[in-house]
Formats: structure tokens, sequence, C-alpha cells
């Protein structure tokens, strides 16, 4: 059964990508293995839209916008997942209510959040920080 949406998010993949990219790397892109900031893009994600790719030119380490975050544990597109993230922590919906609202099935929904509570003082800092508008 298809459920359409009913709210949507005003933001690209691409965009929410670049989001994460300034809130995770406010100055340089860093290697999440060795800390270093001599890296180069390698290309974008083939399977999430708006994600660079980068490889660090020390270590070899091949790593992305989302390495690291509760974005890389989840097949949700960037967009949705970010809408699903706005719902249940700004907005205050339950994990049904955003499943419903969304037309994200109540499982992903579910799995999204309980990565979430997992890193919930940076997950805070990032919506505190950021307005839709």
């Amino acid at each position: 059964m298809h459920v359409e949406r009913v709210i949507d998010l005003a933001l690209s993949d691409e965009q929410v990508a670049e989001m994460i990219r300034a809130f995770k790397w406010p100055r340089a892109i860093t290697c999440p293995r060795c800390g270093s900031a001599n890296v180069k893009r390698n290309g974008k994600s083939d399977k999430r839209p708006g994600v660079q790719r980068y490889l660090c030119k020390d270590c070899g380490k091949s790593f992305s916008d989302v390495t690291g975050t509760i974005f890389e544990r989840t097949r949700l597109r960037l967009r949705d997942a970010m809408l699903v993230l706005y719902l249940h922590f700004k907005l205050g919906l339950s994990a049904l209510a955003v499943s419903r609202e969304t037309g994200v099935g109540y499982k992903a929904v579910s799995n999204l959040l309980s990565n979430a509570r997992e890193t919930a003082g940076e997950l805070l800092r990032f919506f505190q920080a950021w307005e839709p508008g």
C-alpha cells in the first residue's frame, strides 16, 4: 500500500548534504580515521544523492559526508531522514505519527530514531542551529 506524503521538506538531498557537511566540518574536512586535513574529493555517492566522497591522502581511507553520522546507517534519502528527525525531535511527533505523515515505513522511522537517540547531544546541537526557511 502506497501512502501519500502529507508533509514535505523544502530541501533537496544536496542541500541536506551541504548542511551535514557544514555542521560536521565547520573549518576543514578531516579524515575520521587519522584526523588529517589532507583529503581530496573522490566523486559523488552512487546510492546517496548529494553525498560527496573523499579520500585521505595520508592514510588512504575513503569516507563520505555521512560517515560517522546517524545518516550512515539508514537507507532513507537524506531529505526524508531529515524530515523524520525534524518532525520527531523538533515538533514532538511520535514515531507512528511521523510514519503516517511522511509515508516512510514505521520500522525505518523507528530504526532511525533509535540510532539518533544514541547520538542525542550532537543531534540536539544540530537542530538548535537549524531552522527551516
